[in-house]
């Protein structure tokens, strides 16, 4: 009998370990294959869209799936990129970007029907190569929408379509929200190993369906608010010029310390505060623009100038320049 009940408890206690592990393995079991996320649809949107749109078999080496804040996400990108701004539902703006070599297989595949076996030269990305890719991208959005077209995450990615191309991060970080952002990264190998390269995919997080409560962005003000941070968060190079006079090129090449150059007592009084700027004309050449007239002096052990009042700069004007005309 004794014998019996601990054959009963043995019986159970392996059935107990049975079912956690079962339960264990379950977890560890992949993802249904039926079942379509954003990875496997970007994957096969992208070959379908390279196989439809330029008879190019495009086979995608990873996908990498992140979410980022937009100064984070500007930082991770590379030199020589296509930058392509991509407008959606509601005025939503997301991005895409291609490097050097996606951009030289879309246009080779285009212009001699094949992809060169070799490396394309870095450069930096052209209006040119923006048009000769706009079609891929567009076709590469449409599908990676209708793959996940009655999935949840269609939500987020569907109805972009190519806007403009952008020139560096800096226009880009005034024309994009600064909200965080579901970033796909891809790698694409091209004409069986012709060439590989990486195509990045970032959609702004949109917590609400359009039409639910949330009004759409004002793009206007956030334009004109991003536009304001970066200008006051520029900097700007003045210099206090106390006198100028001119000198023969050879008296000039003769200088050497402890030479002293005459400057009048007056230009204490009538220092020039002024910016520089380049000159559209001549590439090397900097334009100086005269700001407004200041006082020399000194503060803390420093050299100072002091901007004049109103009462100042008008006796000073009665008075006429102490010094030749800047």
């Amino acid at each position: 009998m004794a014998q019996d009940d601990r054959s009963d408890q043995d019986g159970a206690e392996q059935e107990a370990g049975a079912t956690v592990l079962r339960r264990k393995l379950s977890r560890l079991r992949p993802p249904d294959p039926g079942v379509m996320n954003p990875v496997k649809a970007l994957r096969m949107a992208l070959s379908k869209a390279a196989e439809e749109g330029l008879s190019l078999a495009a086979a995608v080496q990873g996908v990498k799936e992140e979410k980022r804040a937009l100064a984070p996400l500007l930082e991770s990108l590379g030199e020589d990129l296509l930058l392509v701004v991509l407008k959606g539902p509601d005025g939503a703006l997301a991005l895409a970007t291609l490097d050097t070599q996606l951009v030289a297989a879309l246009i080779e595949m285009q212009t001699m029907g094949r992809v060169l076996p070799k490396p394309a030269q870095p450069r930096a990305a052209t209006a040119t190569d923006a048009a000769m890719c706009r079609d891929f991208i567009d076709l590469a959005l449409a599908k990676f929408a209708q793959e996940l077209a009655h999935e949840p995450a269609a939500r987020w990615i569907s109805g972009y379509e190519v806007e403009m191309q952008i020139e560096n991060t800096r226009l880009l970080g005034l024309m994009l929200e600064d909200v965080p952002y579901r970033v796909m990264r891809t790698m694409l190998d091209m004409a069986g190993g012709a060439k590989e390269g990486d195509l990045v995919l970032a959609f702004p997080v949109r917590p609400r369906m359009p039409g639910h409560g949330a009004a759409p962005p004002d793009r206007g003000k956030l334009w004109h608010r991003a536009m304001k941070r970066q200008v006051l968060a520029s900097e700007a190079c003045l210099e206090a010029v106390l006198h100028r006079l001119s000198l023969p090129l050879a008296q000039v090449r003769a200088l050497k310390p402890g030479d002293v150059l005459p400057v009048p007592a007056s230009a204490i009084t009538n220092v020039a505060l002024e910016g520089r700027t380049a000159d559209s004309n001549v590439q090397t050449a900097i334009a100086h623009t005269r700001l407004r007239r200041v006082h020399l002096g000194q503060q803390n052990g420093m050299r100072a100038v002091r901007m004049m009042s109103g009462d100042e700069r008008a006796a000073l004007a009665h008075d006429g320049p102490a010094t030749a005309p800047f």
